[in-house]
């Protein structure tokens, strides 16, 4: 769903379209996985690797291909000239999905956890101390 983020000005028909190539991706996979086992090539971790990075390219390339957007040029064409997605866009295409002031929830997300770290460290350092002093 990363480029239905990073490309928000598509149409309501591309949540769709991109659940059924993912299914397609899915079937495709369920089909290779006991080819790949037959043959031995499941014990490979380069190939396993190699073949996942080849699966996300392509689904990648599908998304930005068949995805109707309502923008010209498509996302795809934008990419080979090097005009890629701003913050803007991102930004809009979270809250596309229901996220709003992202920036500001996730640096009150990160201060808070940084927040209970530093409690939690203290209240190791204070009982290292008192089993030190027992």
């Amino acid at each position: 769903f990363a480029v239905l983020i990073c490309y928000p000005d598509h149409t309501s028909f591309a949540p769709l379209t991109a659940f059924l190539i993912g299914l397609g991706v899915t079937i495709a996979m369920i089909v290779f996985t006991p080819l790949f086992h037959f043959v031995g090539l499941d014990k490979i971790p380069l190939f396993n690797l190699l073949f996942d990075l080849l699966v996300i390219a392509l689904v990648a390339f599908l998304l930005l291909s068949f995805l109707t957007f309502t923008i010209s040029p498509k996302p795809l064409e934008r990419l080979k000239n090097g005009d890629y997605p701003t913050r803007s866009d991102i930004n809009r295409g979270l809250e596309r999905f229901g996220v709003y002031n992202f920036d500001k929830n996730f640096k009150r997300g990160i201060d808070t956890a940084i927040e209970g770290v530093s409690r939690g460290v203290e209240e190791v350092k204070a009982i290292a101390v008192k089993e030190e002093n027992q």
